[in-house]
């Protein structure tokens, strides 16, 4: 079994080697790295923020950076309902990213191709 210090060194690595791709503009390997962390860590929710910014901005598909959002928006919700503080600025950023994608995907959706 992975200690917790181990666990933590684990996790700052994915979320480091992540931001490492942004740098280097290698989105679909920044992708899949914070996918692999929202994965891992279902309750760490800065992975899925990264994806849904990624999805958003790099990827131009606005219905999954939505989906994200959401993801995150009900883990936030089920971390208040078991008694953790409520995230009153994040909640806010998040569902003004959420309104915000909803206005770009338009009413035909929000897919688009990669921009490199």
């Amino acid at each position: 079994a992975v200690g917790a210090e181990e666990e933590g060194v684990t996790r700052r690595a994915f979320w480091e080697l992540g931001h490492s791709w942004r740098r280097e503009r290698r989105w679909d390997e920044a992708v899949r790295q914070f996918e692999a962390a929202a994965r891992r860590w279902p309750q760490w929710v800065a992975p899925r923020i990264e994806l849904a910014k990624l999805q958003e901005h790099r990827r131009r598909d606005f219905d999954a950076a939505l989906r994200t959002v959401q993801e995150v928006l009900e883990v936030l919700r089920r971390r208040e309902d078991l008694g953790a503080p409520r995230s009153t600025e994040l909640r806010r950023a998040l569902e003004h990213r959420a309104a915000r994608l909803r206005r770009r995907r338009g009413p035909s959706g929000g897919a688009g191709p990669w921009i490199t």
